[in-house]
Order: C-alpha cells, then sequence, then structure tokens
C-alpha cells in the first residue's frame, strides 16, 4: 500500500469533539483497535473548531493526508470552508459526516457537495473512524494496487 493515512485534521464544533471522544479515549481506542486488527501505526488526529484555524494549518503545516469534518464548524458553512481548502490548491480527501440523513438530504438538495470525498451519515465512534482511513487508503491505492500488484478488485454500483 503507497499511500497510508498518518496525520488527520478534524474540525468540528467543541460539543461535536466531545461527542467524537468517547470518554476522552478516542486517541487510545484507535491505537488498541489497530493494534488488535494487527495494522499499522494509528494515525494522530488534530482537531479544530473553526475552518480559518484549520485552512491554516493545512496551508501551514501541509502534513494532512485527511480532512474529517462535520456540518457543525464554528466559523462558516462546511461547503464553504471545502470550496477554500481546494481554492488553496490542496487535493486532502474531505470526509464530511453528519448525525442523521434529515442532514445529509437537506445539505444534498441546497448545495453542491462534490467538492467532498464523501459525505457519511451515522452516529460517529472509533471503529467508524477506522473504516474511514481504510476507505480512503483503499480509493487512493486501488490503480496502483491492480495494475503494478495484481491485487483483484470488485466493483459495486
Amino acid at each position: 500500500m503507497r499511500y497510508k493515512i498518518r496525520e488527520i485534521l478534524l474540525v468540528s464544533s467543541l460539543y461535536d469533539y466531545y461527542l467524537f471522544e468517547e470518554d476522552g479515549r478516542l486517541y487510545e481506542l484507535l491505537r488498541e483497535e489497530y493494534q488488535v486488527l494487527n495494522l499499522s501505526q494509528a494515525p494522530e488526529i488534530t482537531h479544530v473548531t473553526t475552518g480559518s484555524e484549520a485552512l491554516e494549518l493545512a496551508v501551514t503545516e501541509n502534513t494532512f493526508d485527511l480532512i474529517i469534518t462535520t456540518l457543525h464548524i464554528e466559523d462558516m458553512h462546511v461547503i464553504k470552508f471545502a470550496q477554500m481548502i481546494r481554492r488553496a490548491g490542496l487535493t486532502i480527501p474531505i470526509i464530511l459526516l453528519a448525525y442523521d440523513n434529515k442532514e445529509r438530504k437537506e445539505l444534498i438538495a441546497n448545495y453542491d457537495t462534490s467538492i467532498l470525498t464523501e459525505f457519511l451519515s451515522g452516529k460517529v465512534i472509533f471503529r467508524l473512524l477506522i473504516g474511514i482511513v481504510k476507505y480512503v487508503e483503499d480509493r487512493i491505492n486501488v490503480e496502483n494496487d491492480t495494475s503494478l500488484v495484481g491485487v483483484q478488485v470488485m466493483y459495486f454500483s
């Protein structure tokens, strides 16, 4: 696997971050799950509450492999945030998390969500975070893995 996610930028309100944290143990739970599944090193997570701060970190540090955001960031609409990331020339995958299908349907009905890499809804727990990381890695690595290494793939529509 050529592409590995090592650094995640998590953009959410403090309340959403509290829900993510699983009693303050998010990174610990993520690390433990990676060990149980015999996966490589768990990615580091940097959390910010505003799109402005996220954009500044993403541009200046240029170390993030994945941006995960919720609909609830403190200083701007999430679509505007994604547009600013793209205008800055960053091609980092952006995953948007919504807590229910109602939020998802409203966003899709009122905005062009094609700027996002993926849009997921449901209760966010650390196992979902592992699934997101593996999904993005596989999606980016699929062409290399199938053409050069010969890994077989099943496509679903």
